[in-house]
């Protein structure tokens, strides 16, 4: 069993609570689960995945960026803050990008 996966949920629980009373997701929660997951691949020795969860956080990071930046431009309001799009990069360091945008796709549709 993957233990990351295990730790992410639980992470992201507690992110949740944050946001949902601060409406804010701290920089240093983002760190934190990006350093957990860095740990335990040295750890583990599977830091050979180390590139392929950066690619994942970049491919789905960078695109949202540019999409929120635009729609901020469009429409003159914030659609997606950037807590946000760091946390979706965060998921994707431990999931695919297809595992990221149906899980986006799934808590868009639950809104």
């Amino acid at each position: 069993m993957d233990y990351t996966i295990c730790f992410l949920l639980i992470f992201l629980f507690i992110i949740a609570v944050i946001d949902y009373k601060r409406h804010i997701i701290p920089d240093e929660l983002i760190a934190a689960g990006m350093i957990f997951k860095i740990l335990y691949a040295i750890f583990t020795d599977t830091w050979s995945d180390l590139p392929r969860c950066l690619l994942n956080s970049l491919i789905i990071t960078v695109p949202l960026l540019l999409l929120t930046v635009w729609m901020e431009r469009k429409t003159g309001k914030f659609q997606m803050g950037g807590g946000d799009v760091k946390l979706l990069g965060l998921i994707a360091f431990y999931l695919t990008p297809f595992d990221v945008l149906v899980s986006l796709l799934i808590a868009s549709l639950l809104q």
